[in-house]
Formats: structure tokens, C-alpha cells, sequence
């Protein structure tokens, strides 16, 4: 923005208008340099997170369906095992 500009600016508007527009341009610019330098990085490490935490609680849901599927395969055996242990104590019944 060119001084000459400025100047006339004040002098058609006033100086409170000058005020105004100088404080605008300056909320503009620091906005673009927050959204820039701090808003875009942030908000990629938030979905550089997501991602990441997705995949780990895919790999918690096979976990624990597996995990699943091992205890039914053990309360089965126990199941049996009761049973073979109930059939041999009425034998000796």
C-alpha cells in the first residue's frame, strides 16, 4: 500500500477511518499468518492423529474378537472337562 494513498485516504475519511482501515489490514494479514503457520499444521497432526487412531482401534476390534474366540474355545473345553469329571464321579457313585 502506498503512502500517497494512505494520506489521501485520511484526508477524504478522516483519521479515525485511517485508524480503522490500518488496524484491518493489520487483523487481515496476522489472520493469513496464523491460519498459514498455526491453524493448516495443527489441523494436519489432527488428522495424522485420527488416522493413526483409527488404525489402532481396528487392530483392538481383531484383538478382541480374537480374544473373544479363544475364551469360548476355553469355556468349551471346561465345559467338556466338567462333564467328563460329573460322568466319572456318578460312576464311582
Amino acid at each position: 500500500m502506498d503512502i500517497n494513498f494512505f494520506s489521501e485516504f485520511v484526508r477524504q475519511n478522516g483519521f479515525a477511518a485511517g485508524c480503522l482501515a490500518v488496524l484491518a489490514i493489520a487483523v487481515w494479514r496476522t489472520s493469513v499468518w496464523l491460519g498459514k503457520e498455526i491453524v493448516k499444521p495443527l489441523f494436519d497432526r489432527l488428522m495424522r492423529f485420527i488416522d493413526v487412531a483409527e488404525r489402532v482401534l481396528c487392530q483392538q476390534a481383531a484383538d478382541m474378537a480374537a480374544i473373544r474366540t479363544d475364551l469360548q474355545r476355553v469355556q468349551l473345553k471346561q465345559e467338556e472337562h466338567f462333564e467328563i469329571c460329573s460322568q466319572a464321579a456318578s460312576a464311582h457313585s
